[in-house]
């Protein structure tokens, strides 16, 4: 009855074997996981890459078909160390239509914290007969520029006209 049974020997054998071959499944769980996360990682990144490219792609097609319109916007804003060369544009556009332009103020105004844009405002006296003065206003009016006459006071005087105008300039920060 005895011989069937098998001796400590092997039975110590095969349960270290049995133990060992143990530990190495788990260490191969282990890294065949590691080495899926490392593939899933690999292509998570090429991926995103892919989708950087992409977005790079339309934003660059959409500033191409809307190039136009870009510089537009750009050039509504008066740009920060241009303020004299629009001023000088003001006043050469009063002077071809015989209307005097005088400032009296500038000032620079921040509407809100964070934008993206200051408010020149410009105090001004205007001379000149009544039709020159509203031909004037009216070519500031169509201005490539950000103007909005934001008051406008008109009076006769000796066969003149004579008044005062608040305008907004808008310019970028």
């Amino acid at each position: 009855m005895k011989e069937w049974m098998p001796k400590n020997n092997i039975i110590k054998f095969f349960t270290i074997a049995t133990a060992l071959i143990f530990i190495m499944y788990i260490t191969g769980i282990f890294v065949v996981f590691a080495g899926i996360q490392k593939v899933r990682n690999f292509y998570n990144s090429i991926e995103s890459e892919s989708t950087k490219e992409n977005k790079i792609l339309a934003i660059k097609s959409a500033i191409e078909e809307n190039k136009e319109d870009i510089e537009k916007i750009r050039n509504f804003f008066i740009q920060k160390g241009d303020e004299v060369k629009f001023i000088e544009q003001i006043e050469k556009t009063a002077k071809g239509l015989g209307v005097r332009f005088e400032i009296d103020s500038i000032e620079v105004k921040s509407p809100e914290e964070g934008s993206l844009k200051e408010n020149v405002e410009i105090r001004a006296d205007v001379l000149g007969n009544w039709n020159n003065i509203f031909r004037f206003l009216d070519k500031l009016n169509k201005m490539p520029f950000g103007v909005t006459l934001q008051n406008f006071e008109l009076m006769a005087s000796r066969g003149e006209w004579s008044g005062k105008l608040d305008l907004i300039v808008f310019r970028e920060k």
